[in-house]
Parts: C-alpha cells; sequence; structure tokens
C-alpha cells in the first residue's frame, strides 16, 4: 500500500488546479487508511486555509468514512459470492464399514 503522501502527490500532479483538501480527499479514498493516519496526514498535507478550524473534526470523520467505503463494498461482494457457493455430496466408493461419506464444495 502506498503512503498517503506518495497518493497526495500524485494526486497534486495531476490536478493542480485543485485544493489541498480535495486532492487528499482523493488520494484516500476507498484505502481504509485508520482515523489516526488521516488525522496526522490532514494536518501535514492539507493548508490551514482550505478549510475552517472549527469543522476539522467534522471533515476527518467524514473523510475516514471515504475511506473505508471501498472496503464496505469489498466486505459485501465477498458476502454475496460466498452466498452463491452450492455444496453436492460426491460419489463414494465401497469404504469399509464406518466411512463417512465425503462432501466437497462445488462452486456454481
Amino acid at each position: 500500500m502506498q503512503s498517503v503522501r506518495r497518493r497526495y502527490e500524485t494526486v497534486s500532479e495531476r490536478h493542480p488546479e485543485h485544493s489541498s483538501y480535495i486532492n487528499f480527499a482523493k488520494s484516500i479514498q476507498g484505502q481504509g487508511f485508520t482515523r489516526k493516519t488521516i488525522t496526522k496526514w490532514f494536518s501535514v498535507l492539507v493548508d490551514v486555509g482550505d478549510y475552517e478550524s472549527v469543522s476539522r473534526n467534522s471533515l476527518i470523520r467524514e473523510l475516514t468514512k471515504l475511506s473505508d467505503r471501498a472496503n464496505e463494498a469489498y466486505k459485501q461482494e465477498t458476502a454475496d459470492f460466498k452466498a452463491k457457493k452450492t455444496y453436492k455430496q460426491v460419489k463414494t466408493v465401497e469404504r469399509p464399514r464406518g466411512h463417512v461419506p465425503f462432501f466437497a464444495p462445488v462452486y456454481a
């Protein structure tokens, strides 16, 4: 995973017309960074003039949600995939007494 700074620099080079806050938001979008990491890099990378100091905590809260959105979508997609799996009984060969039939996953 690239660091926040490298992502920020890449986005800033591509979009120099955007403010530092917008570039920061684009750089962390869907990357799953923790609130602690976002707070640290927000203080370092975003210009103080791009936001009001009163709204700092609410901005960080929204940035944390923005960073986690892709992870939630991935978790939902994985859960949907697991729900579609079906299991069928595989034919067993004659085994000695006490043998338990084997069930193997068969993916649809």
